[in-house]
């Protein structure tokens, strides 16, 4: 998934941020979600896990 300012990316643990200019990883946002889908029109990033569902913001 490719933002304006990341690029998205799961990873063991949770979704990477990894930041377009400096392609280091911005941040990581800690879940048990293994599916991840784009809602550009909300400008979010809905993941599902055995656990849990989330709602990130896309950038």
């Amino acid at each position: 998934m490719v933002g304006e300012k990341y690029v998205y990316a799961p990873v063991r643990g949770g979704l990477s941020a990894i930041d377009l200019i400096t392609n280091r990883s911005a941040w990581v946002f800690p879940t048990d979600a293994r599916r991840f889908v784009v809602d550009k029109e909300r400008t979010r990033i809905i993941g599902a896990g055995k656990t849990s569902v989330v709602a990130i913001p896309f950038a």
